[in-house]
């Protein structure tokens, strides 16, 4: 199996201070300009850096053991405040379906453009959640993520947005059920508004091409795809960090139907 063994066994990694902090709080303000392109990140100067990073998709290769591939599954989270476990693969819940055949070289880095250490709004992981198709089972725990620190899960793995602090300051693995219910005065607050970045990559394979088909099936998905626009500069700057770009809507969408919400492609 490639990649570091914490991250293949657990589904998910907290790599430390891997981006500069003044440089995560330039984006930050970007953001909160609204000074975003349309599309997917890499098609936003500035903060679409972040796909192309050479740190980053150092760690993406390590993980994966070969060349990531990048094919435009991105997007900034401004103020988000919903809470829910959840996967994000193709087939969530269906053990004889083609995404829990063997390993699954398919995950989403997150970038959080706040402190969640000491201010709650970070992300719950279910340990070893991506091992079972269901979001019941794994021990949940907090990552309590500092600006600069960079987050990798497997998207078969079970999370949740918005997990809490609660005073002084201690980092508590509750359900989202039960931190929806806590008083605000027993918890620490979000440090400002909740921003952050979350990008996928995936190695070459049948898993990578069912993955695709089934964002093809996806409104939100075709949307983001339509309005992407990857510049020479930003085009270069993957090929200079070892990034291979996939554009999946060049040969057209392909299904003529899409849906809202989930819905598990036929196998």
């Amino acid at each position: 199996m490639p990649g570091e063994t914490e991250f293949w066994d657990n589904g998910y990694l907290v790599r430390r201070g891997v981006l500069e902090k003044d440089r995560i709080l330039g984006y930050r303000r970007q953001i909160l300009a609204n000074d975003l392109a349309p599309g997917d990140v890499l098609s936003s100067p500035g903060v679409g850096e972040l796909v192309t990073d050479p740190a980053v998709v150092s760690l993406v290769g390590d993980l994966l053991g070969e060349t990531p591939q990048y094919f435009g599954d991105s997007n900034v989270s401004i103020r988000s405040t919903g809470r829910g476990y959840h996967k994000d693969n193709a087939d969530r819940y269906d053990p004889s379906a083609p995404d829990w055949q063997n390993s699954y070289p398919i995950f989403r880095i997150g970038i959080y453009l706040q402190d969640h250490h000491r201010h709650s709004g970070g992300l719950n992981v279910r340990e070893r959640s991506h091992l079972v198709p269901n979001v019941r089972a794994g021990r949940t725990r907090y990552l309590g993520t500092e600006v600069g620190d960079v987050v990798a899960w497997n998207l078969r793995n079970t999370r949740s947005a918005n997990g809490v602090v609660i005073r002084p300051g201690i980092p508590l693995a509750v359900s989202p059920r039960v931190a929806g219910r806590l008083p605000g005065r027993v918890t620490c607050q979000p440090k400002g508004e909740r921003l952050a970045v979350f990008i996928t990559y995936g190695a070459s394979g049948a898993h990578l091409d069912r993955y695709i088909d089934y964002l093809r099936s996806r409104t939100y998905q075709r949307s983001i795809w339509r309005d992407c626009v990857w510049t020479p500069e930003a085009r270069n700057r993957a090929e200079a960090s070892g990034l291979d770009l996939l554009g999946p809507w060049s040969a057209g969408l392909a299904s003529p139907e899409s849906f809202d919400e989930y819905h598990q492609l036929s196998y």
